[in-house]
C-alpha cells in the first residue's frame, strides 16, 4: 500500500524525501593540473538510480565552455563546471554539483638576437628576446662560465668554447612561468696572420720598367695592399712598381685584420735598380766599302762614363785599328760596340754594324739610241747610252769634228762623210772607268722636192702630178717619191708622175704637199703644188612604169652616180604630173604619187648635190582606169514570200575623181531597181525587195565609173513560200 501511493503522489513526494529516493551526483574525473587555456578536458560523473545522464554546463562561460562532456578552456580565470541528473517517478532530481578549477595561460621565450658567428674571445655580444605575458621580467644566464660570462645582457665573450645562454621568465599574472629557453655559438680566439711575396723582382731591374708584385696573406680575405718605403726610387700603384731611378727600391706589403684574423706584421722586398746604356752608331757604313779603302768609325754610348770600344768580327775582311776599319778582302765586314757597366749602370748591350765589302767593279758602256738612217747635212740626233753603276754620267764627244759636232747629247751634222762619236764615263771607289766605245755613220745631203705646176680638174676624174723637176746633189737616185694629196689621202709611188681622183671639189685649192727619198735614205724637206678641183653634177636614169592603174605611182630615180664625197649628200625631188609641181627635195630616190584619174601624166624628176649640181629627167606615164570595188555588207541567203528583201553594200574606187558612178541592183526575177547616180564612194546603200514567188535567185549588183569601169557582185537567194493554213 506504501509503495502504490508513492507512485500515485510522485508529484507530491518530489519535496518529501521520505516517500521517494533520493539521487546524488559524484565527479570521477579530475581537472587537468595545470589548466591552460587552449587545452580541454573530458569530464565525467555518476548520479543515482533513474538511469538518467548527468549533463554538464558550464557556471563561467566567459573562461570555459562544455560540449557534451569536453570542457575546452578559452580564458584565464577559474571555470566552474555544473554537474545535473533529472529524477522520474521513483527517483528525485539530483542536487546540481560542481567542480571549479583555476585555468592558466602559458608564455614563451623567443630569442630577438642573433649570437656571432663564431664570437671572438674578447669581444662582447648583447643578447635579447621576447617572452610571455606575465609582466615578469627575463632573466639571463650563463649555462657555460668558463667560456662566457653574463651582466644582465651583455655576454662577455672570455675564452674558446661553446657559450650556452639561459632565458627564464617567471610565472604571474595568470600565466605560468615560460619554459626556459637556450641559445648556443662556438668562441673561438683571434687568428694570426702572415703575408709571403709570391713574385721575384726582376733581374736586373731597369729604370723605366715595371714589375707586378705579388703576395699571399692570411684568410681575413682582406687584400695584400703594396706600398714604396722608397718613392723617389720606385713608386707603386695597386699591385705595379714603377723603376723610376737608380737605388734600391723597398716594396711594403700589409694585411689587414678582421674580427677573426689579426693583422698580418708588414714584410718588405728590396732590390737594386740600375740604369741602361745604349749604344748607337753615328758613321754610316760605306755602301758598298771597296777593298783597299778604310773607314773611320763612331758610336755613342751610356752615361756610365766608360768609353765604347770596337772589334771586328770579321777579321778576313775587315780589322779595327781603334775606331779605324781596314778593308782587306771581298765579303761582309762585321764591327762590334760595347760599353762596360758602372756607376749604377748596366753594361750596354752589344751593338753590330754590318756592310759589304767589295772589290773594285769594271763599267761597261752601251749605246741605246741609233743614229738617223741616213743622217743628213743640217740634222741632229739626240745620243743616248748606258754605263756602269758608279754613277757618273757617259760623256760624248765627235772624234770627227770636221763633219759633226757634239754638245752635251746633241750631235749635230755639219757637212758629208764620216762621223764618228766617243763614250766616255769615269770610275769612283767602288767601279773602274768604263772602256771607251764608239759609234760610226756616214752622213748624206738631203735630195731636193720638186712638185711641179699648180693643177686643175673636177671631182671625181684623174688629177696628174709630176715631180721629175726632183734632184739629189750626190747623185743618189731618188727610189720614193711621197704625195699627200691635202683631202686626206697620201700615197708613195717609185716615179715622178702619180695620178689621184679627188672625191669632192673644194672652195679653194687642195695644198699637195711631196717629199722624195734617195737610195742612201736621205728624205728631201716638204715642197708643196695645189689642184683646184671643180664640182660636177649627179647623173642618174628616170625609167618611170607605163602604163599603171589609177591610184598609185611610184617615181624612182636609179643608177645614181656622183663623185663620192658627194654621194652621202644627194636630195631628190620629184613632179608626179598632177600639176601641183615638184615636190620638196628630201634623201629618198622613191616617191610614191597618187594618180586620181586615168589618163597620160608628164611626170619629172631631179637629184642635187650639196654644192648645187643638179640634173633633171622628164617621163610619160599613161594611167589606166580601175572599176569600182563592191562590198556586200549584208545579203542574205534566205528569204521568204511576201516578205521585204533587203542587200546593203557598199563601193569604192582608186579615181577618186571617176564621179558620178552608176549602180543597179538586178533581182533575178526579171526585175531590177532604178539606175541611180552618186557622186559619193563609200556610203552604204540599202535597196529592198519583195518576192512573190518562191524559188532560188540570182541577185547581182552592178556599179560602173564614169569612164565606163564596171564592177558587179553576187548573191544566190532561196526564197521560201508560205505554209499552209491548217485544215486547208
Amino acid at each position: 500500500m506504501q509503495r502504490e501511493r508513492c507512485y500515485r503522489d510522485a508529484d507530491r513526494c518530489r519535496n518529501l524525501r521520505h516517500c521517494c529516493g533520493p539521487e546524488v551526483i559524484n565527479f570521477t574525473s579530475a581537472p587537468p593540473s595545470p589548466a591552460v587555456v587552449g587545452a580541454s578536458y573530458v569530464v565525467s560523473a555518476s548520479g543515482g538510480g533513474s538511469g538518467n545522464s548527468v549533463l554538464f554546463s558550464s557556471l563561467t562561460p566567459s573562461v570555459c565552455f562544455v560540449l557534451g562532456n569536453t570542457v575546452s578552456l578559452v580564458a584565464r580565470g577559474t571555470c566552474q563546471v555544473a554537474a545535473d541528473q533529472a529524477g522520474n517517478s521513483q527517483y528525485l532530481v539530483a542536487d546540481q554539483k560542481t567542480q571549479a578549477f583555476d585555468v592558466y595561460d602559458v608564455q614563451a621565450i623567443t630569442f630577438t638576437s642573433a649570437p656571432p658567428d663564431p664570437g671572438v674571445v674578447g669581444n662582447t655580444y648583447s643578447v635579447s628576446a621576447a617572452g610571455g605575458l606575465s609582466g615578469n621580467p627575463l632573466t639571463f644566464s650563463s649555462l657555460s662560465t668558463s667560456v662566457c660570462t653574463l651582466s644582465g645582457s651583455s655576454v662577455a665573450l672570455n675564452d674558446a668554447g661553446t657559450c650556452i645562454i639561459a632565458a627564464d621568465q617567471a610565472a604571474g599574472g595568470g600565466y605560468l612561468a615560460a619554459p626556459r629557453n637556450t641559445q648556443s655559438f662556438t668562441v673561438i680566439r683571434p687568428i694570426p696572420q702572415t703575408i709571403n711575396f709570391t713574385s721575384a723582382p726582376p733581374d736586373p731591374a731597369v729604370v723605366g720598367a715595371s714589375y707586378s708584385v705579388s703576395a699571399s696573406g692570411g684568410a681575413s680575405g682582406n687584400p695584400v695592399l703594396f706600398s714604396s718605403l722608397t718613392p723617389s726610387v720606385c713608386f707603386v700603384l695597386g699591385n705595379t712598381v714603377s723603376l723610376n731611378a737608380r737605388g734600391t727600391c723597398r716594396v711594403a706589403a700589409d694585411q689587414t685584420g678582421n674580427t677573426f684574423y689579426l693583422p698580418a706584421a708588414e714584410a718588405t722586398q728590396a732590390f737594386d735598380i740600375y740604369d741602361v746604356q745604349a749604344i748607337t752608331f753615328t758613321s754610316a757604313a760605306p755602301a758598298p766599302a771597296v777593298v783597299g779603302a778604310t773607314y773611320a768609325v763612331s758610336a755613342t754610348g751610356g752615361l756610365s762614363g766608360n768609353p765604347v770600344t770596337f772589334t771586328s768580327l770579321s777579321i778576313s775582311v775587315c780589322t779595327l785599328s781603334g775606331s779605324t776599319a781596314a778593308f782587306n778582302s771581298a765579303g761582309t765586314c762585321i764591327i762590334a760596340a760595347d760599353q762596360a757597366g758602372g756607376s749604377g749602370y748596366l753594361a750596354a748591350p752589344r751593338k753590330m754594324q754590318s756592310f759589304t765589302v767589295i772589290n773594285p767593279i769594271p763599267q761597261a758602256i752601251t749605246f741605246t739610241s741609233a743614229p738617223p738612217n741616213p743622217p743628213v747635212v743640217g740634222g741632229a740626233y739626240t745620243v743616248t747610252a748606258t754605263g756602269g753603276a758608279s754613277g757618273n754620267p757617259v760623256i760624248f764627244s765627235s772624234l770627227t769634228p770636221g763633219t759633226c759636232g757634239i754638245s752635251g747629247a746633241m750631235v749635230s751634222f755639219t757637212a758629208a762623210g764620216g762621223c764618228t762619236i766617243a763614250a766616255n764615263q769615269a770610275g769612283n771607289g767602288t767601279y773602274l772607268p768604263a772602256n771607251q766605245v764608239t759609234q760610226g755613220l756616214v752622213i748624206d745631203t738631203r735630195p731636193v722636192a720638186n712638185a711641179g705646176s699648180a693643177q686643175t680638174g673636177y671631182e671625181g676624174s684623174a688629177v696628174t702630178f709630176n715631180a721629175a723637176g726632183s734632184s739629189d746633189a750626190d747623185g743618189d737616185a731618188l727610189i720614193s717619191y711621197n704625195w699627200n694629196f691635202g683631202d686626206g689621202t697620201s700615197q708613195s709611188v717609185s716615179t715622178a708622175t702619180v695620178q689621184h681622183v679627188y672625191n669632192d671639189n673644194s672652195s679653194t685649192p687642195y695644198v699637195v704637199t711631196l717629199t722624195v727619198t734617195d737610195a742612201r735614205g736621205a728624205t728631201s724637206s716638204p715642197v708643196t703644188t695645189s689642184a683646184a678641183i671643180a664640182n660636177v653634177a649627179p647623173t642618174a636614169t628616170f625609167a618611170p612604169a607605163s602604163p599603171i592603174n589609177e591610184g598609185t605611182m611610184i617615181l624612182s630615180l636609179t643608177s645614181v652616180s656622183d663623185a663620192l664625197g658627194d654621194l652621202p649628200t644627194l636630195q631628190y625631188a620629184f613632179d608626179c604630173g598632177d600639176g601641183s609641181g615638184y615636190q620638196p627635195f628630201g634623201s629618198s630616190a622613191s616617191f610614191a604619187c597618187s594618180p586620181v584619174d586615168n589618163g597620160v601624166r608628164t611626170v619629172r624628176a631631179k637629184v642635187r648635190d650639196k654644192d648645187g649640181g643638179m640634173s633633171e629627167y622628164t617621163g610619160s606615164v599613161t594611167v589606166l582606169n580601175v572599176a569600182p570595188t563592191i562590198t556586200l555588207v549584208s545579203a542574205p541567203t534566205n528569204g521568204n514570200v511576201g516578205v521585204d528583201y533587203t542587200i546593203q553594200f557598199r563601193f569604192s574606187d582608186p579615181g577618186t575623181t571617176d564621179s558620178p558612178w552608176t549602180y543597179q541592183t538586178t533581182w533575178g526575177d526579171g526585175t531590177k531597181t532604178a539606175l541611180t547616180a552618186t557622186t559619193t564612194q563609200g556610203a552604204l546603200i540599202t535597196q529592198t525587195h519583195r518576192y512573190s514567188i518562191g524559188s532560188t535567185y540570182t541577185i547581182t549588183v552592178r556599179v560602173t565609173d564614169k569612164d565606163g569601169g564596171t564592177s558587179t557582185a553576187t548573191v544566190r537567194v532561196t526564197i521560201a513560200r508560205p505554209l499552209p493554213l491548217p485544215g486547208g
